[in-house]
């Protein structure tokens, strides 16, 4: 039973995710001036959850290349 419970939770999820994408590349494909920045802004948070969490936990698990993404962007310095 939990089995199936997990299943219909993961199935629900890649509803909602698939919704949402939907609704991000309406907006996209038919922006006003105003707001290019803010959808690219969003547009780029939203890929960053699917990235790390689509197949795996990539955030967790040490032998994927999140690892050096994460060391990139955090722990080295950004020359300006």
């Amino acid at each position: 039973m939990e089995h199936l419970q997990k299943l219909h939770a993961k199935s629900f999820r890649s509803e909602l995710v698939e919704d949402a994408w939907k609704d991000i590349n309406k907006e996209c494909l038919d922006p006003t001036t105003f707001l290019i920045p803010l959808l690219e802004i969003s547009l780029k948070f939203t890929q960053t959850p699917e990235n790390v969490y689509k197949y795996i936990d990539a955030y967790t698990e040490a032998t994927t290349s999140m690892k050096e993404c994460i060391n990139l962007l955090l722990v080295q310095s950004v020359p300006l």
